[in-house]
């Protein structure tokens, strides 16, 4: 058996921000304990898509320096998947793979005028029609 703790700090693509927690377990072939520092990337469109249930693999080695390959999907959209890299300091190496749930925390926004046309460019998709009541006859995108 194995287990994760994981918290820091999620961004998605229109700089808007919060911190996350996760906790989990599974199963854990090998021997060793480490802590690093990771960063990844995945297909999730917002912040908010980074919380709840997710599927996780990992694959490490080291001894003083820890270095690890880390992958997960939400069983839940399968189209909502990632993976990165963990740094850090450990001893042993392994294979884990399991389940966990992520809790996030209240978003804010890191840079609210420069991100906006940055996240409508990567993200196109997600503009809508909406409604403006003082100009009925004006749609625009939010």
């Amino acid at each position: 058996m194995g287990g994760q703790v994981t918290g820091g700090l999620v961004t998605d693509g229109g700089f808007n921000s919060g911190f996350y927690f996760s906790a989990g377990g599974g199963k854990f072939s090998g021997e060793g304990l480490n802590a690093g520092v990771s960063a990844g990337g995945g297909t999730t469109h917002s912040v908010g898509d980074f919380g709840g249930p997710f599927l996780n693999t990992s694959a490490g080695f080291g001894f003083g320096g820890n270095y690890s390959i880390d992958g997960y999907i939400d069983p839940n959209n399968h189209s909502s998947f990632g993976g990165g890299v963990t740094v850090g300091a450990g001893v042993g190496g392994g294979i884990y793979m399991g389940a966990s749930n992520t809790w996030i925390s209240d978003e804010f926004h890191i840079i609210p005028d420069i991100a906006d046309p940055l996240y409508d460019w990567l993200y196109p998709e997600d503009k809508q029609p909406a409604y403006d009541p003082l100009n009925p006859s004006k749609k625009y995108c939010k």
